[in-house]
């Protein structure tokens, strides 16, 4: 049974499915806490988990464990006194329980993976912005895993949210397939088959107005940032 909730995607939230919102001791643990995370249920070597939050420690591995154990302490603390215990350490490895603990990344895939529609729909409420939005991974070599994940993950929610505007489109429902274009837009502006959606959507509308505003916004963005005009 899943007692504790962690969302990535956006701002970290840390719950008890009864409500209580948990406060971590600090951005250390949340970052330690998506490595459990992804992918769910895997088992993380202890000495290969401090060299990557440690890595100024050199071969000072006994202080770089000491630190592990502090922080193991100190999330086993943040997470409350819920059993089954979320975390598994073991001598060698630490492990998230996946039973035990709701992951928005989890879900978030596994919606996307069926297909259906209404799986999608759900995928993308999710998605409230980038794993892990509010800290600066480029900032530290250790964090390059987690910088891959909000990269592909980013480039699921704007190739879903094609989908949908597409899907949305052909059950009459343009102003539904307007808002996921403009969504998959703001997430990235270089996304010339996103504004000829949008093109098309607004002339389907009615709104000749709003197309030749958005092929001329798509005219500037592409000549400014790329330097070429939009395809025929």
């Amino acid at each position: 049974m899943k007692t504790v909730s962690i969302k990535f995607l956006g701002r970290f939230d840390l719950q008890s499915l009864s409500g209580e919102r948990g406060h971590l001791s600090g951005p250390k643990a949340a970052l330690f806490l998506a490595r459990l995370a992804m992918p769910p249920g895997q088992l993380h070597d202890r000495k290969r988990l401090t060299e990557i939050l440690w890595p100024d420690r050199g071969e000072a591995q006994a202080l770089a464990l000491a630190s592990l154990r502090q922080l193991l302490w100190a999330l086993r603390k943040d997470l409350g006194e819920v059993g089954p215990p979320p975390i598994i350490a073991e001598r060698s490895s630490i492990r998230l329980d996946p039973a035990v603990v709701a992951v928005d990344v989890v879900d978030f895939e596994r919606l996307i993976r069926t297909g259906a529609r209404n799986d999608l729909e759900r995928a993308i409420a999710l998605y409230r912005g980038d794993f892990l939005a509010e800290f600066d991974l480029d900032d530290d070599a250790g964090n390059t895993n987690l910088l891959f994940e909000r990269r592909r993950l980013r480039e699921m929610a704007l190739s879903t949210l094609k989908t949908l505007a597409d899907l949305r489109a052909k059950a009459g429902d343009l102003d539904g397939a307007v808002e996921m274009a403009e969504r998959a837009l703001s997430m990235d502006r270089l996304q010339e088959d996103v504004h000829a959606t949008l093109i098309r959507l607004h002339r389907d509308r009615g709104r000749l107005g709003l197309a030749r505003d958005q092929y001329e916004d798509c005219r500037v963005i592409l000549r400014h940032e790329l330097d070429i005009a939009p395809s025929a």
